[in-house]
């Protein structure tokens, strides 16, 4: 739905599809590809596409952290991801005294996972251990967001934190989302890039087990072929684990090629794919 790797933003600039009570501009760093917006100074940044949300999608963002010269300092600067229930479905720059959200902090050398309700009364907290995580030391990390109604999925790489069934309010209504970092005294630097909003895939178990069937196009194969891309990996996961969790159902599985060629060959590959 939406996605920004500030390509089209010159050095310097703060991003013209963002906004912010701060102030934050695009670098470049050594070693790392692409242009990254700096949001190291107290406030709020927005990204001013996003004005809803909706019950399952995905928010994928590189985060990258150049260490401070004092990363023991009393106060050491947090970057901070929110998902909030804004009014008007326009993030703004105050907590608010009805706003639920969730917030995911990569904080000293843990990362912090709380959401809370419309009244402000935390539904869930906990801190995590993530490998790599140091504020004496710089640090990269792809973070992913997959929220399923309810549910909701952390991905620090390809390391699954969170998977909490209930991390969201049912009773509030998420539309958009905004980074916050805390009182920087310590000199650090936190960055972002290449960051993509998706509407989310179905839920698998949902559908299989409810509707009785699910169709997906992300198993992948070679042309003419009945090898599975390697990026189908995901998918086929998913798939596997509801039918794990549910040994005692039966399925069909349909295999489908294209229509060009002969129609006994195309036959016959269909049987291998489904196989």
């Amino acid at each position: 739905l939406a996605y920004d790797d500030f390509a089209e933003d010159a050095v310097g600039d703060f991003p013209g599809k963002w906004t912010t009570n701060a102030s934050g501009d695009i670098m470049t760093v050594n070693n790392f590809p692409g242009k990254w917006l700096n949001i190291s100074k107290q406030g709020f940044y927005i990204p001013q596409f996003i004005t809803s949300l909706p019950d399952n999608f995905t928010i994928e963002y590189d985060l990258l952290f150049l260490p401070p010269s004092n990363a023991e300092g009393p106060n050491t600067a947090v970057a901070g991801f929110q998902v909030i229930n804004a009014p008007g479905g326009k993030a703004n720059f105050d907590y608010g005294p009805d706003r639920g959200y969730f917030e995911l902090d990569p904080y000293m050398n843990n990362v912090n996972i709380a959401s809370y309700t419309k009244n402000g009364e935390k539904i869930l907290s906990n801190e995590f251990k993530a490998a790599g995580v140091d504020r004496t030391k710089l640090f990269n990390y792809h973070i992913a967001i997959w929220r399923q109604q309810g549910r909701l999925r952390v991905y620090l790489n390809e390391t699954k934190l969170v998977d909490a069934p209930s991390l969201l309010s049912a009773g509030v209504k998420y539309n958009a989302i905004r980074f916050s970092t805390g009182l920087n005294n310590d000199g650090s630097t936190w960055l972002i890039s290449n960051f993509k909003y998706a509407s989310g895939l179905p839920d698998t178990r949902h559908k299989l087990m409810a509707e009785g069937k699910f169709s997906t196009t992300g198993i992948l194969f070679d042309v003419n072929s009945a090898i599975i891309k390697a990026s189908s990996y995901g998918t086929l996961k998913d798939i596997a684990a509801v039918l794990k969790e549910n040994a005692g159902i039966s399925v069909k599985i349909v295999g489908h090629t294209d229509s060009d060629g002969d129609n006994a060959a195309n036959l016959d590959l269909s049987k291998k794919r489904a196989e």
